[in-house]
């Protein structure tokens, strides 16, 4: 039954199945004679009527069914909670089904919960949202405030309230029903409101994210609900014209546990060097562990992995414990990360500059919205995207058209066609586009633009008047990731070490022959240490790399759901970025996929780049589909060549493709050769003067300075 429940609790296919086969072992035991405890029965019943009330196994006769047994037998035993929690399922399973009977069984569920205040609270939710379902806003709103009322009185702290996920479900739900209010009245004062539930519910869900979570799966898990409340803050933001609150709600949906981390691991930098080690350590396990179950095929070895797993984590739990008491204030610190105000990121532009930040998001699970924040050091403006479903279609032809060379003169026209489109109601109104010319941009992306080069959008109508041309492109998660990260202590020895496998043993992979190019002729350009064919191993990576100002990887990478980069020997997995540190000024991938991933809503992309950005980097060129070597080494050349002559990063990466198609003719234009990496981070230039002149120099001084002193002496 535990473990029918706990896989239940994961609600993907894989588990689901696990927690069938386990509900059905318990059916049969109970078949076999042997007598259950009621208790037993109870979930046996709710786990069938759960399993078959979940999106992906969904029958509404046969969860049903589960549910009444469970009623029957609790009215039998006059077991008062099993009662109430019989009839708020069957509740929400006749809502699910918009069936009258709904209501029914939710006020029977209210005459049972007089003294189960949670029941009650989630009695009026139910009911509120049988109200809305059927239209009567005004009843809806009557009764989720009920709910409300019976999980927090308005004069406590939020931190006293006991049941936060149901308190902030209902929160949503007020939210919700304010937001229909005022589409349907225009009365300013039901978005006056909802601003205050929102305001609320953010106050909820930074306690609930500061309550130590511990598992990157719950973690993620609040960042989605999360990410619906700072939606829906947005889109009353925009109705009340208030574009500080707008970006205040954009910053909290972005790379909040990424900052977080990296912060996590600077304060580690306190405890004595062998405790962190220790503590590394424990993580690298724990990570190879969970990699190992991903990978692992057959239940039996993966519950044997599962068994490890748990195990590591138990000891990890009370070495943490142990080491508690001899450390307090390294785990008393909070860790508070300062979000960035508007006006401190307006203060901090200058007159060329500018900051688009995006937010795509359902709202309350149902309507998709997307909205923009332009950020000019004078003023600022928002702007709402509309006709999502065409916006969702133009990325994909896009990314489709981008990710290859153009063969046919259809092929370009289309793309010529889609491109001015995508700019078009990325940059919806002539005012925004006005605001762009000749700027250097940072772009802050959400959803599926995480995943498309801005650079390469169409200006003007059947042209090739890329953005590319009046416009320096940088990207980032967030302007308070962007502030956290820029402050961060580097310190490093080496100005450059590059890494070219070249040719790779055993994993499978073609050569890349004109990498090994690429990192010499860098070397050239800014000295340094370089690591070629057999010597570009993934061990020499992790254990020397830190020392080096820049770090670049010209070999093959991949980006499914376990992002890989390959080195002469092995795979680095994403996951051995998370206990791994650099002190990088800049990383640059030159390999393909590197900027993709799983995109998990509220946080951003799982991808590579954003795993050196964890370990410690301040920039990171990266890529975004597969890269063609001869058009990336031509790019990677210019790009250090012009950091060499002082330009900016953001300067230096966009001259470099400038050049590129200055350079080249017909299909070799195409962007698929040029716009496939991105910078993301610090924009600014690189010292790349040589650490050795500058000690030559310094001693040259000193010499003299002897010399003199010399001379005196004698006189």
């Amino acid at each position: 039954i535990n473990l029918a429940i706990t896989y239940d609790n994961i609600k993907d296919v894989k588990n689901l199945n696990n927690s069938f086969y386990y509900l059905n072992k318990t059916k049969e035991l109970s078949k076999k004679n042997i007598s259950l405890k009621l208790s037993n029965i109870y979930s046996m019943n709710s786990g069938f009527a759960n399993y078959y009330n979940t999106d992906l196994k969904y029958n509404f006769i046969k969860s049903k069914e589960y549910y009444l047994k469970n009623l029957k037998v609790s009215l039998k035993e006059k077991d008062t909670n099993v009662i109430v929690s019989s009839y708020l399922n069957l509740g929400e399973l006749y809502i699910r089904e918009k069936k009258d009977s709904a209501i029914y069984f939710l006020k029977k569920s209210l005459i049972f919960s007089s003294k189960l205040n949670r029941k009650i609270a989630d009695s009026y939710r139910n009911i509120s949202i049988f109200y809305l379902e059927n239209n009567d806003k005004e009843l809806a709103l009557n009764f989720i405030d009920k709910s409300i009322n019976n999980l927090y009185e308005e004069k406590l702290d939020l931190n006293t309230v006991k049941y936060k996920k149901l308190f902030l479900s209902s929160l949503k739900q007020k939210i919700e029903i304010l937001i229909h209010k005022y589409e349907n009245s225009n009365r300013i004062e039901n978005l006056v409101d909802a601003n205050k539930t929102v305001k609320k519910a953010s106050r909820l869900i930074d306690i609930i994210q500061n309550d130590n979570l511990t598992e990157n799966k719950s973690k993620l898990f609040w960042r989605v609900e999360a990410s619906e409340v700072y939606l829906n803050g947005v889109y009353i933001s925009y109705l009340l014209k208030n574009p500080e609150s707008v970006f205040s709600f954009m910053e909290k949906n972005k790379a909040l546990l990424l900052t977080k981390s990296i912060a996590k691991n600077t304060q580690q930098n306190n405890l004595p060097k062998n405790i962190a080690e220790k503590n590394n350590d424990f993580k690298k396990n724990i990570l190879n562990l969970e990699n190992k179950i991903f990978k692992t095929e057959g239940k039996e070895k993966q519950d044997i992995l599962q068994d490890s797993l748990f195990n590591v984590k138990q000891v990890y739990e009370k070495y943490r414990d142990s080491i508690k008491i001899v450390y307090p204030r390294y785990f008393k610190n909070k860790l508070n990360i300062e979000q960035i105000k508007l006006s401190e990121v307006q203060k901090n532009l200058n007159k060329n500059e500018i900051v688009i930040s995006y937010i795509w998001n359902k709202l309350n699970g149902t309507k998709e919205l997307a909205f923009g924040l332009v950020i000019k050091n004078n003023k600022s403006k928002i702007f709402k995207i509309d006709s999502i479903d065409v916006l969702r279609t133009n990325i994909k032809t896009y990314k489709k058209l981008i990710s290859k060379p153009f063969e046919t003169k259809r092929q370009k026209k289309e793309f010529q066609k889609v491109s001015h489109v995508l700019y078009k109601q990325l940059f919806p109104d002539k005012e925004t586009r006005n605001l762009l010319i000749n700027k250097n941009v940072t772009i802050l992306p959400d959803g599926d633009l995480q995943s498309i080069p801005f650079e390469a959008l169409i200006k003007s109508e059947n042209t090739f008047d890329y953005l590319l041309h009046s416009n320096n492109i940088s990207y980032d998660y967030s302007m308070s990731f962007l502030k956290y990260n820029h402050k961060l202590n580097r310190k490093t020895s080496n100005n450059y070490v590059g890494y070219s496998p070249v040719s790779f043993q055993n994993l499978k992979l073609e050569n890349l022959n004109n990498s090994e190019k690429e990192v010499i002729a860098i070397q050239e350009e800014i000295g340094g240490t370089i690591l070629l064919n057999d010597d570009a191993k993934k061990n020499h990576f992790l254990k020397e790399s830190n020392t080096s100002k820049v770090i670049h990887l010209a070999t093959h990478a991949d980006a499914t759901k376990k992002p890989w980069i390959a080195f002469s020997d092995k795979k680095l997995e994403l996951h051995e970025l998370y206990t791994y540190k650099n002190n990088a000024d800049l990383v640059v991938l030159s390999a393909c996929n590197t900027s993709l991933g799983e995109i998990v809503v509220g946080e951003g992309v799982l991808s590579l780049a954003r795993g050196f950005f964890y370990s410690g980097a301040k920039s990171v060129v990266s890529s975004l589909w597969n890269v063609n070597d001869k058009s990336t080494s031509f790019i990677m050349t210019g790009f250090y060549k012009n950091l060499k002559s002082g330009e900016t990063k953001v300067q230096a990466l966009t001259n470099a493709k400038r050049a590129y198609l200055n350079k080249h003719f017909l299909s070799e234009k195409s962007p698929y050769y040029w716009s496939s990496f991105v910078l993301i981070g610090d924009t600014g230039p690189i010292d790349l003067s040589s650490n050795n002149f500058i000690f030559i120099t310094i001693l040259f001084i000193l010499i003299i300075g002897l010399f003199y002193l010399k001379k005196k002496i004698e006189i």
